[in-house]
């Protein structure tokens, strides 16, 4: 749900692409909310929509893409030269195209694999400038950034309620 909340507080144009378990929020309300939204369920839906986001997407618009990697998962155990990381390699790439070609901001919203690593790290690894853990410390939510390397560069704290306060106010968290 954090990829949505980041989505529906962009101030311009925002295209939500929800994979895996991600792609059954109602798309009505999203929409109602300002957000293009695509829900993904196969590998060849995702790269429609790669496909159509290229056409779509404007400058200074924002691509939230929540569940990397979640579609391939189960064939995660596959040594890394299998077509599995070909498939991977080839939506971050597309996306790292999107995100120079069309001066966007593109979010891969990940789950986390082995060693505290972003799922499929070693694809990740070669298009991604910064990573960001999100915990939460009581009433506060802690911001970790990593660079490339997963090197910590800083930290941010910022108090939790203030920020559920105002995705409530915009509607979003009502009924997710």
């Amino acid at each position: 749900m954090s990829g949505l909340v980041l989505a529906s507080m962009w101030r311009s144009g925002a295209f939500y692409v929800g994979l895996g378990k991600h792609a059954f929020y109602d798309s009505g309300r999203l929409s109602r909310l300002g957000l293009k939204f695509y829900g993904v369920l196969s590998f060849r839906e995702e790269l429609e929509t790669l496909l159509e986001l290229g056409i779509l997407v404007n400058e200074r618009d924002l691509i939230v893409y929540d569940g990397f990697g979640s579609l391939i998962f189960p064939l995660y155990a596959y040594p890394r030269g299998h077509v599995i990381y070909s498939a991977g390699t080839l939506v971050v790439s597309l996306l790292s195209k999107l995100s120079i070609d069309k001066r966007t901001t593109v979010i891969i919203v990940s789950g986390e694999g082995a060693e505290g690593r972003p799922l499929l790290f070693s694809v990740l690894r070669a298009y991604v400038r910064r990573y960001f853990w999100f915990v939460r410390e009581g009433k506060l939510v802690r911001i970790i950034v990593k660079d490339a390397e997963l090197s910590q560069v800083g930290t941010l704290r910022l108090d939790a309620g203030e920020v559920l306060e105002e995705a409530q106010s915009r509607g979003i968290t009502k009924g997710l």
